[in-house]
């Protein structure tokens, strides 16, 4: 056997161990999903904002260019339900029009409030109020990118716990209550997190999806795959087994003083929101204690996904690029016992999976159909790896599409049940292979500290949906 079958060889139980560590994960989460969904039912999180014991939120939206989407996070943050919260829209050097819309929608004047700079930021030019919500402030300030305006945000943020949203996402009413519920009911949590769902293709009205719709585009379909895969499966198994790294920054809640703590966000990365997650696991592992991050399923964010090839290339090599600068920068951390679950398990996985699964998928195909050719390997050895290879991934995505249908049951037409099906088929047999070439593209990003992506193209896929029907994914 030569020295590229024996390759071969070790790929193939390579993707049959990460198989095996994936179905463990699959058992963690349809227990976690299960729970959530009877919590859900019992209306805990419901009954705990009658009761008064809900900490205040300051919910923080980064805006640069953000027309095409920001109005409609806006109004989705003005029809939440929860006690008591303030909504601040960073403005972040938009050379659009997004200043201009929100003055106009909101009646904005000047507010006379000093700005505190216990985090440095790029200047703020000033701060203003509405005059119809006066619970929203608009920071308006010279340019830094996402992170530098969640740090101002969180300057003039005046309550303990702190919900970052993106520009382009829109919140189900009751999703603040929800996702705060850990917060009161298990006191050293310091992050949650909820579902995030696709947007393009609902129909919007009054800040809220009204109906929840798969896109006629493939392109946004596999994406519904792949969200309900990493959020009901991935992020609910981590979250089970105390050890998530990761939750989203289009929808994450923080307690405020533990953010302050490590110093706010950090602006050299890309991937903002999995590092500061990252920082403060390892900032309580190197002082003895235990910082609890979780993953709530029931509390739903709808954000804007791609809606075109070279925007979701750029998208996926940025997010790569940011998990591979995030577990280098806090690489102590793994493989050490005294890390814990995180640093025995967590932190291995994303690099030994998320990290070098991607590269050995690139080589393997190619390497299988080279080997097959020249005779050194049979066909049947070659059809087995491809089946292991691309059957795992065809499985978990049936797993998350049977999870969502058993519980939460999002999507209620039977044409988009038939549409989740077929996307998953294309995902996995088609799609899953073009980003992994982008996943290995964002790792050599990363080695050569790339940092400007530019941003994708916006459809306004949050905006109020026409009332004749429901624009790309309506019938």
């Amino acid at each position: 056997m030569s020295v590229l079958s024996i390759v071969a060889v070790v790929f193939g139980f390579y993707f049959l161990a990460a198989g095996l560590l994936q179905a463990g994960q699959l058992l963690e989460a349809v227990t976690g999903v299960r729970r959530g969904a009877l919590a859900r039912r019992a209306m805990v999180a419901e009954k705990l904002g009658d009761s008064g014991v809900l900490l205040p939120v300051s919910v923080v939206i980064p805006a640069h260019n953000e027309e095409a989407g920001v109005l409609g996070t806006v109004d989705s943050m003005l029809a939440l339900q929860y006690p008591t919260m303030e909504v601040i829209v960073v403005n972040d050097g938009s050379t659009d029009a997004t200043l201009a819309l929100l003055t106009r929608h909101l009646d904005l004047q000047p507010a006379h409030q000093e700005v505190p700079d216990i985090l440095p930021t790029q200047p703020v030019r000033q701060l203003l109020r509405s005059r119809r919500h006066p619970k929203v402030l608009v920071v308006d300030k010279a340019q830094g990118g996402k992170s530098d305006a969640l740090n101002a945000g969180l300057n003039v943020a005046r309550y303990p716990l702190f919900c970052s949203v993106d520009a382009d996402s829109i919140l189900d009413p009751k999703a603040l209550l929800r996702v705060a519920e850990p917060m009161v009911r298990e006191p050293d949590t310091v992050a949650t997190g909820g579902i995030v769902r696709v947007a393009n293709g609902c129909v919007v009205r009054g800040g809220r999806v009204v109906e929840a719709r798969i896109d006629r585009k493939v392109i946004v379909g596999v994406q519904v795959v792949e969200y309900l895969r990493a959020f009901l499966l991935g992020r609910m198994a981590w979250s089970k087994a105390g050890s998530l790294l990761i939750i989203s920054g289009a929808f994450a809640m923080f307690r405020r003083d533990a953010v302050m703590d490590v110093g706010g966000y950090s602006v050299k990365t890309v991937s903002e929101d999995a590092e500061l997650v990252t920082r403060i696991h390892h900032k309580a592992l190197s002082e003895g204690r235990r910082a609890k991050v979780l993953f709530v399923a029931d509390p739903v964010c709808w954000t804007e996904v791609p809606s075109d090839w070279r925007s979701l290339r750029r998208q996926r090599m940025r997010w790569q690029q940011g998990l591979v600068e995030t577990l280098w920068a806090h690489r102590e951390v793994a493989f050490r016992r005294r890390s814990g679950v995180i640093g025995t398990f967590g932190m291995p996985y994303f690099w030994v999976v998320e990290v070098l699964g991607p590269i050995a998928e690139v080589i393997t195909m190619p390497l299988v159909i080279i080997l097959w050719l020249g005779g050194e390997i049979p066909l049947s050895f070659a059809v087995v790896l491809f089946l292991i290879s691309l059957g795992i991934g065809a499985f978990f995505s049936s797993a998350a599409l049977v999870v969502e249908e058993a519980t939460y049951r999002t999507y209620n037409r039977p044409t988009d049940f038939l549409r989740l099906v077929r996307d998953a088929i294309i995902e996995s047999f088609v799609v899953h292979q073009l980003l992994a070439v982008w996943r290995v593209e964002g790792t050599i990003a990363a080695i050569r500290k790339r940092d400007e992506w530019g941003k994708p193209r916006r459809v306004g896929a949050t905006q109020e949906t026409a009332p004749r029907g429901a624009g790309a994914g309506g019938d």
